[in-house]
């Protein structure tokens, strides 16, 4: 039997490699040093051109890699999206090296953009965050007008430009259940903040707030299961981050900050929609209904002249 192997994203490879400014043989040079292997030039190129065209290594040179490139093993290998501000400093950096080439396409798009008065600085970074979002559109409606005039503002070439962008990401919801189904795509976190409300809201409004949500992972996915007061009509909602290329999308496993802007936020939501949550880490609210009491607050006319509450 062979040595277990590692699956490696060659595309997040190489890119992570030429942001770094490093040719295959300098990687492969890095890689030695740091395994404590003696190689000569020709042989460890060689030898990482191989990782590179079969996808795979072992994983004690993964981790080297992935090391000397400053990402996480999850992120060499595909899993995990990169973080949103690397991919926006790229940009940055290509509209700068662009304009002091005296794009002339770019520098009109500027000049048109500074004519409120904004300081030139901020004018490139907001043009750099605009041009991101704009790339990261373009992958997944791929219109040609707009891969043609992305490709004027910053040199890239078209196949440059379908290169993974992860700026806010997409995000794939389905809605299915007796009553109710809905297949969408949004982008970012915020456009599922909005979207699953907006679903469970028509759901709940029918039956009234006593009814459950519970709330799973099954990585790369996230699933809610909305079942109202009189248990017969189950809506389950699963969503996954995506990322479109030529074959259609991938599911991506969400990264730190689709975490820290989902499922927080998430639970809070279901706490206000329902009365009854359990929550991703299989915690219920609340815990023990028997100890439920009932609030009563009384008002001077307006509510926010609280004049007092009493626990009965």
């Amino acid at each position: 039997m062979g040595r277990p192997s590692l699956k490696i994203d060659n595309q997040r490879l190489q890119e992570l490699r030429k942001d770094k400014g490093l040719t295959q043989a300098g990687l492969a040079s890095e890689l030695c040093k740091r395994l404590g292997l003696e190689q000569d030039e020709d042989s460890r190129t060689v030898s990482y051109r191989r990782i590179e065209a079969q996808e795979r290594t072992s994983r004690k040179r993964a981790e080297a890699i992935a090391q000397i490139l400053d990402v996480t093993l999850a992120e060499l290998e595909g899993i995990v999206p990169p973080d949103t501000g690397i991919y926006e400093k790229r940009i940055l950096d290509l509209l700068a090296e662009q304009l002091r080439q005296e794009n002339v396409v770019l520098k009109s798009a500027l000049d048109e953009a500074h004519r409120d008065g904004s300081d030139s600085e901020d004018g490139l970074a907001s043009m750099a965050r605009s041009v991101a979002r704009r790339i990261e559109a373009a992958q997944l409606a791929r219109n040609p007008g707009e891969l043609a005039e992305l490709s004027q503002l910053t040199g890239l070439s078209e196949g440059e430009i379908l290169e993974p962008a992860h700026v806010d990401g997409h995000w794939l919801v389905v809605a299915s259940g007796p009553i109710y189904t809905r297949t969408e795509l949004v982008l970012g976190t915020a456009g599922v903040m909005t979207l699953i409300p907006e679903i469970v809201g028509k759901l709940l409004d029918d039956f009234g707030s006593d009814g459950r949500i519970r709330m799973h992972r099954a990585p790369p996915w996230y699933r809610l299961e909305i079942e109202p007061l009189c248990g017969r009509f189950t809506t389950w909602i699963d969503f996954v981050r995506c990322l479109p290329d030529a074959r259609g999308l991938r599911w991506l496993k969400p990264g730190w900050r689709d975490v820290f802007l989902l499922e927080e936020p998430l639970l809070t939501w279901a706490r206000s929609a329902a009365n009854f949550v359990t929550g991703f880490d299989g915690s219920p609210t609340p815990g023990d209904v028997r100890r439920l009491r009932l609030q009563v607050t009384e008002y001077n006319g307006e509510p926010g002249e609280r004049i007092s509450e009493q626990i009965v």
